[in-house]
């Protein structure tokens, strides 16, 4: 007598992924947004409007690394007749100015920062940009997604000095055990581990020393959709 058939086993549950951290501290030029095009374009606007030397193909290049004194030299060097105080403003204001009109985000930043806004993880800004240029981007970012920022201004000691992610913990009320950091550069990422905090590298061709790419607390990403299923936020 034939015997009705088995019934199918249930699928097995897929394995569980990540826990989303406590909180999130994003570095952001590099990691969430590409300022220096910005830069560029208010430099040789400013050289164009002092009919001063400036050949973007050559120049543009000099500008990766330099502080903002640094440029207000060369272009001073180069015939913008201003004061330093002057040219200083034009720069920071001119490039905030941009991040204002079409804030130069990196791929997958906005889902990113959606991600953890929709989960309601504690966010921070750490950056060595000064102040101006740190809240255009909050300004611009999806509504509760930055909710601490911790720019140039408010350390005495800069990348890799662990001092603006320790500041950022404090301000959010976060423990480093349960936060993770999003960096691009050596120094960025020495600072995160500096503050024992758990780090994402989010530039994978950036090369890393050592002593920071074999960290235990450091995770190597390739894009920040990447970082975004690290952290458990699908």
């Amino acid at each position: 007598m034939p015997t009705d058939p088995a019934p199918d086993a249930p699928a097995p549950s897929p394995p569980p992924g990540p826990t989303p951290p406590g909180a999130v501290l994003l570095d952001m030029d590099g990691t969430l947004v590409a300022t220096e095009p910005l830069w560029s374009e208010v430099i040789a606007a400013l050289a164009a409007a002092h009919d001063a030397r400036w050949d973007p193909e050559v120049d543009d290049p000099r500008l990766v690394g330099m502080l903002v004194p640094d440029l207000v030299d060369l272009l001073r060097g180069r015939g913008v007749r201003a004061t330093p105080e002057e040219l200083t403003d034009a720069l920071v204001t001119g490039v905030a100015d941009l991040i204002g009109t079409r804030p130069p985000w990196r791929p997958g930043a906005l889902d990113l920062l959606d991600a953890l806004a929709g989960r309601g993880i504690p966010t921070a800004l750490v950056t060595t940009s000064v102040r101006r240029h740190a809240h255009a981007v909050t300004a611009a970012a999806p509504s509760g997604a930055l909710r601490v920022v911790v720019a140039a201004e408010d350390v005495a000691h800069h990348k890799p000095h662990p001092e603006a992610y320790q500041l950022a913990l404090s301000r959010l009320g976060a423990t480093a055990a349960s936060a993770v950091a999003l960096e691009d550069s050596v120094p960025g990422l020495r600072a995160a581990l500096a503050a024992d905090v758990t780090v994402l590298a989010v530039q994978p061709r950036t090369l890393l020393p050592d002593d920071v790419g074999c960290h235990l607390r450091l995770r190597r990403v390739g894009s920040l959709d990447e970082a975004r299923v690290a952290l458990g936020l699908g």
